[in-house]
């Protein structure tokens, strides 16, 4: 499975995948002692660290355990399967059994993340013959699997969908029934809203979630709040109380103090972290540009997010440092800038910066 369509779905497998390796390490360290622990620790840095830990685990481990466990290291995802088939054969399957597999799985079931990126992918490939398989996935225990099932469905052409989706008019919210029933453009259909699935997509491009399961993401986006904000039509004001962190799904916004711009903002930057953390009046206003779609996150949400989640809390440490180095690194230039300026004006002058030729030095008497 590949193409854009399915990247979601293929970052939670890596991600599922990546959980596994790291359950197994922390199994094998009660057996094998700390050294395991700490080559799990390093396996998630530099290259050079990486390396390293696999050489602890090849000479800590032993027998089966170091056998199976070394090879769901390897780099290259194809010689991983391959491998790993050796010892436990799969069936092989065609894109869509194995998508239908994923959504409704027999034996045991998927994360509820994992399930709605399958069916997002279902649903942005188009896929005709799983309309059985949505329609099951229409009664699943999960919210956000019903929410994404509902959406692949509207996308599926065959007769029946209205009905499957009108029915279930108590799982859904009104909006979502009235609109996705009613709703007969396909243009229309993808800008009634952002799924959870495509929120999750732009937080994973925010510096400050970059690092943060998207499964946790996926918690996160039920508190962010689309805004479609008009062109020049004010996000906030100077001088207005702030208490909201903004990310740019779309579009561009313009951070300015009347006529002068600091900066734009476009598609997955953010804007109003510092008044999120400790509210106060904005020292500049944010206005849209050509229109733009925003997400809002609360400051309750994110503290609520900070307090269970540690890599949320330091990816903002982390965006606000690189900020305020960036904005340390402009003073310094505008500095420079002025210095090298005053030095040229020195010289223009014939200031002591300047060096006067005399006829002597000229001619080296």
């Amino acid at each position: 499975m590949g193409g854009s369509e399915c990247a979601p779905l293929q970052r939670s497998l890596r991600q599922r995948l990546s959980g596994i390796r790291h359950r197994c390490l922390l199994l094998s360290a009660f057996i094998s002692g700390s050294n395991v622990k700490r080559a799990d620790e390093r396996l998630a840095t530099s290259t050079d660290q990486r390396a390293y830990a696999l050489k602890v685990l090849e000479t800590t481990l032993t027998g089966d355990a170091r056998r199976h466990l070394l090879r769901l290291f390897e780099g290259n995802e194809t010689s991983l399967g391959r491998s790993l088939n050796e010892d436990f054969p799969q069936q092989s399957m065609a894109r869509d059994q194995r998508l239908a597999l994923m959504i409704v799985p027999g034996g045991h079931r998927l994360e509820p993340w994992i399930r709605a990126c399958a069916l997002y992918a279902t649903g942005k490939l188009l896929v005709e013959g799983m309309t059985d398989v949505v329609v099951e996935a229409l009664d699943d225990d999960e919210l956000l699997v019903r929410q994404t099932a509902a959406w692949a469905l509207s996308r599926i052409p065959p007769e029946g969908w209205h009905e499957s989706i009108a029915s279930r008019r108590d799982t859904f919210p009104y909006a979502w029934i009235k609109q996705l029933t009613q709703t007969t453009t396909q243009d229309h259909k993808e800008s009634l809203m952002f799924l959870t699935v495509e929120k999750v997509m732009i937080l994973c491009s925010v510096s400050i979630f970059a690092e943060v399961p998207e499964e946790v993401l996926a918690d996160l986006a039920g508190y962010l709040e689309p805004l479609d904000v008009a062109a020049e039509e004010p996000v906030y004001e100077k001088g207005a109380l702030g208490r909201t962190t903004y990310i740019v799904a779309d579009g561009k916004v313009r951070v300015h103090d009347e006529t002068h711009t600091f900066v734009e903002l476009g598609p997955g930057e953010t804007f109003g972290e510092l008044t999120t953390l400790d509210p106060e009046p904005h020292s500049a206003s944010a206005t849209a540009v050509d229109g733009a779609q925003l997400l809002a996150l609360d400051r309750d949400a994110l503290y609520e997010l900070m307090a269970t989640h540690l890599t949320v809390l330091r990816g903002l440490i982390h965006a606000l440092c690189l900020r305020l180095r960036d904005k340390s690194r402009r003073r310094q230039n505008r500095i420079l800038r002025h210095r090298n300026k005053g030095i040229s004006q020195e010289y223009e002058r014939g200031g002591p910066h300047r060096m006067v030729q005399t006829p002597s030095s000229v001619s080296g008497s």
